[in-house]
């Protein structure tokens, strides 16, 4: 059998990264390949999907958009870790997705409870999910942000039924 150059196992590699993106997957030499390919791993692309519905949703969107993203936002790191395809990358999607969307979501409470003023929790809440990321602690379940997309669509809910 031939041997491989330097050059040819790093290629098969970084070809492989490209190709697949995934933690697990090994190059055509059999050697592990990181999760740093351009292509997202499933989590990854549920991550970016809950983030552009959560998205949508603090925009005006509809209450199911919410709901999906909350979900997606449950499901994407319980996959990653129940298939032991967690990575750096997806952490820091995940995070910056809440970091994002929670002061769009204490937007989109404020309009639904009528009290814009309801945004300067933001820099409070922002302080203390970086304070959490920094020590290494998450939640058991859940985020500031989706308690706070179900309080908005617990006061959509609540205004309908006024009329």
């Amino acid at each position: 059998m031939e041997e491989r150059t330097d050059f040819q196992r790093i290629l098969d590699e970084r070809l492989a990264e490209v190709r697949f993106g995934s933690e697990k997957l090994t190059s055509p030499t059999g050697t592990p390949v990181p999760n740093s390919g351009i292509i997202p791993s499933l989590p990854d692309a549920i991550t970016v999907t809950s983030y552009a519905l959560g998205l949508w949703f603090c925009m005006g969107g509809p209450p199911w958009a919410a709901i999906a993203s909350i979900i997606g936002d449950e499901l994407d790191g319980r996959l990653a870790r129940a298939t032991d395809n967690t990575s750096d990358r997806g952490m820091y999607l995940d995070w910056a997705s809440d970091i994002i969307l929670t002061p769009l979501s204490l937007k989109r409470l404020g309009k639904e409870t009528e009290t814009p003023e309801v945004i300067a929790a933001s820099p409070i809440i922002m302080y203390a999910q970086a304070h959490m990321k920094a020590k290494g602690e998450r939640p058991p379940v859940g985020s500031a942000r989706a308690v706070i997309m179900l309080a908005a669509l617990a006061a959509m809910h609540a205004k309908s039924n006024k009329r």
